[in-house]
């Protein structure tokens, strides 16, 4: 019998104990022999997690088994495989409809019956319904800790120490958080990791600074003394004041991020969740590529790159190309070369900022508001008022903060020239991080190191998308 090996883990589950991609590999192709199987293939999915389908080996793997390449899939465990019920139950009818068996090399599941596949569906409704449960229940204790103004996390963000489970400033790191805010003022973000890098000011562990490590910190209101939780989630972001010391004020913080809002990445808007649709570019016909998706039978999400030349223009015969092929190629290249060329050199504008005559009322009023939030969080934390009441004029005095915001200074935004080394550590910074951050972040930190990324196949034009392989002819940096 031919096995399909299949192997994941995800960022947060590589430091656990028996979930280490070798682990897994070694305990299945144990068990492929103990079986008198024959290996057919081994997708492993490393640094992605479970939420979906849309994981590149999980994709190649489905594909495979409509070409009949294995007869059984292997994993370690159930959750290695999927995590949801829907998915589940989707690759269940995929395995039935191309007869391939699935086994679990530490769990007693087969599929080869109706009680067998109904065992399966049971045991993965029950344990996606205790993760659900728990994640509820955690979620809320957090929720109500960020609001009485205690902070959740495990590590302290660069610039403070934690200390008996309190925020204390770090003297070594502080002054290079602040050295940061300030040269933020007046550079762009490019700019200011390259100076601070230069000046020797660098991350810890001795990392040096990147576009995307700057921002980070530079949006974080942890520095002028607040508490954020759930940035990076669907649900509502909160910020609340926190117990520990200031880095920064909270004028010069409010400063920074009007500064930010009015440089808006280069005046484009990161509304699109294909990180390359901005940039990517057809080498046959000079066309942008338009992102798309289709939904699968599996359920997966397939996004692809369309060439706008051959479907709108009807002259070129460029292939559709699958965005995980577009990334495969980003990310494993091995050698970024710059050609003097494509190299554009921009000169900085310095510009006086404009003035308004009511300036210092704004930010009297802003002070306003932040003490405003103060007493609401106080009130929430001696049962005053409820959550609901507390998010509501949270809620009312973060629009009322974004409406003054508009309406103070806007300074000028400012790019830099690149070179070959500060490319490649761009590109090493943004490799190690890809899997961690969401689609929209991707797309934001493609488009402020790109210009345009030609791309080109070995393969014709073909009606429907193709996992073909990706060629980077050639790029323009910003």
């Amino acid at each position: 019998m031919r096995a399909a090996i299949y192997a994941r883990v995800s960022t947060a589950e590589q430091a656990k104990e028996g979930y280490s991609i070798d682990a897994q590999r070694s305990r299945l192709i144990d068990f492929v022999n103990s079986q008198g199987w024959e290996i057919a293939d081994i997708y492993i999915d490393d640094g992605f997690s479970a939420k979906d389908l849309n994981r590149p080996k999980m994709q190649r793997m489905m594909h495979d088994m409509t070409k009949k390449h294995f007869d059984v899939v292997l994993v370690y465990k159930l959750d290695r495989l999927v995590r949801s019920v829907t998915d589940l139950h989707n690759l269940l009818q995929l395995f039935d409809k191309y007869e391939v068996k699935f086994k679990s090399a530490t769990e007693t599941f087969e599929t080869t019956s109706a009680m067998g596949r109904f065992f399966i569906t049971l045991v993965g409704a029950m344990a996606q319904w205790e993760r659900e449960n728990l994640a509820e229940r955690v979620k809320m204790g957090m929720e109500q800790k960020v609001l009485k103004g205690e902070r959740n996390g495990s590590y302290a963000p660069f610039g403070y120490q934690l200390i008996n489970g309190k925020l204390i400033i770090d003297q070594k790191e502080a002054p290079i958080v602040r050295r940061m805010f300030e040269l933020y003022k007046t550079k762009g973000l490019n700019h200011t990791a390259r100076i601070l890098n230069k000046e020797g000011l660098l991350g810890r562990r001795n990392k040096q600074w990147a576009t995307f490590t700057v921002q980070y910190v530079i949006e974080n209101p942890v520095y002028c003394g607040k508490i954020r939780w759930n940035k990076d989630s669907r649900s509502e972001e909160i910020i609340t004041e926190g117990s520990h010391e200031k880095i920064i004020s909270e004028k010069e913080f409010e400063e920074i991020q009007r500064v930010r809002e009015s440089r808006s990445l280069l005046g484009k808007r990161m509304t699109s969740s294909y990180p390359f649709s901005s940039v990517l570019r057809c080498a046959r016909c000079g066309s942008n590529f338009i992102g798309t998706h289709r939904q699968r039978k599996s359920g997966a999400l397939y996004k692809y790159y369309r060439c706008s030349g051959r479907f709108h223009h009807r002259n070129c015969d460029m292939p559709i190309i699958a965005e995980w092929k577009v990334t495969e190629a980003f990310l494993e290249r091995a050698k970024w070369k710059i050609d003097e060329q494509t190299k554009r050199e921009l000169q900085v504008e310095k510009e006086e900022p404009v003035l308004y005559s009511d300036r210092d009322a704004l930010e009297e009023e802003l002070k306003v508001i932040a003490k405003r939030k103060k007493k609401w969080q106080e009130a929430f934390a001696n049962d005053a008022i409820d959550v609901d009441q507390l998010r509501a004029n949270m809620a009312e005095e973060k629009k009322k903060e974004q409406r003054i915001m508009e309406l103070l200074t806007e300074q000028p935004q400012e790019t830099v020239e690149w070179d070959e080394d500060e490319l490649l550590q761009h590109l090493q910074e943004l490799r190690s991080v890809w899997l961690d951050i969401d689609d929209y972040s991707k797309k934001q930190f493609v488009n402020e190191i790109f210009e345009s990324i030609s791309v080109d196949t070995k393969a014709q034009g073909r009606t429907g998308p193709r996992d073909i392989g990706v060629d980077i002819v050639s790029f323009t940096l910003r």
